[in-house]
């Protein structure tokens, strides 16, 4: 009996053929290092990421590696998710509630006959461009409490451990200390391997994609890029009024603000990473080769949005 899987156009192929295309695929990317086998480099299959290669139909495609050893991973999730719940400026104008935030910011825009200038910006390749040692520090100085207590279960969340209840907080949750939660980060950042069958990779260049943490380092290293990049304008005052929209979810970013200026600062915080083949704007920015109309639909995670009449419909 063959196993087959079905290909994005629709084709099928053997699963050794397939398998043998996903190794190829990888052992190409400028993001891993191949080092050989798992019984080379003495470190047992259970140790290691599973990896896989998720083409794209229109070419190429991306490494999705799902963790083996979730548990701490998981308590540094919910430590930075914590944390970035307690401070959401470390996130810029992005963090998982970024759809919710969108559809709340669409309805608060005026539709009185003022006009935006409006631009969509997509970020290439996330994961893999990120600088890692940036990653890090940037998780590293979020975490700004000793110890968390770590509720497992159906709570699935996590406070900082305050010096008055170390009793209590150890009976209700699991403690972790600080220190073990940076570990388990920089570990995963700087020491992180994956396996496809019996052959192994290691990420040498930006961080791994499909762990419980990925996405949040990827919010927290882009949101540091907004702050930063917005901390050099002349009125970054002027990006925070409640009639304007500047929304980031994960990649994908959306400005639709009544100046320019601030339009186009929030642009140049992402314009080096831009993918200039999906990232556009009603008006000029020497970041983005695309220009569209001032009544122009935008596609934005899965909606349609007029950029002269503001009205959203289901892509």
């Amino acid at each position: 009996r063959a196993l087959f899987f079905v290909t994005p156009d629709g084709s099928f192929r053997l699963a050794s053929e397939w398998r043998s295309a996903e190794i190829n695929a990888l052992r190409k990317s400028p993001h891993l290092r191949y080092e050989g086998s798992s019984a080379g480099i003495g470190r047992r299959l259970s140790e290691l990421a599973r990896a896989r290669f998720s083409p794209k139909p229109c070419g190429g495609g991306r490494v999705v590696q799902a963790c083996a050893k979730a548990r701490p991973l998981r308590a540094a999730f919910l430590a930075l998710r914590f944390e970035t719940r307690r401070d959401p400026t470390l996130l810029g104008f992005g963090g998982p509630s970024g759809v919710d935030r969108l559809w709340r910011g669409l309805r608060g825009l005026k539709r009185d006959g003022q006009r935006y200038h409006v631009a969509k910006v997509d970020v290439e390749q996330c994961y893999d461009t990120r600088y890692q040692a940036r990653t890090f520090d940037l998780a590293r100085a979020a975490l700004t409490s000793d110890s968390y207590v770590i509720f497992s279960g159906s709570k699935k969340k996590a406070r900082a451990l305050e010096a008055t209840d170390e009793t209590r907080g150890a009976k209700r949750g699991r403690v972790v200390a600080r220190e073990e939660i940076v570990q388990s980060i920089r570990s995963f950042v700087f020491d992180h391997s994956a396996r496809l069958g019996k052959h192994v990779f290691r990420q040498v260049k930006g961080v791994a994609q499909g762990s419980v943490l990925s996405p949040l380092l990827c919010d927290l290293y882009y949101g540091d890029v907004k702050n930063r990049t917005m901390a050099t304008t002349k009125n970054p005052a002027s990006t925070s009024s409640s009639l304007d929209l500047a929304v980031r979810v994960v990649d994908d970013v959306l400005v639709a603000h009544s100046s320019l200026e601030p339009a186009s600062a929030l642009v140049d915080a992402y314009a080096e990473a831009a993918n200039r083949a999906k990232s556009v704007a009603t008006f000029p920015h020497p970041a983005l080769t695309l220009k569209a109309t001032s009544d122009a639909t935008l596609e934005f995670c899965g909606i349609h949005f007029n950029c002269a009449s503001l009205q959203v419909s289901f892509a």
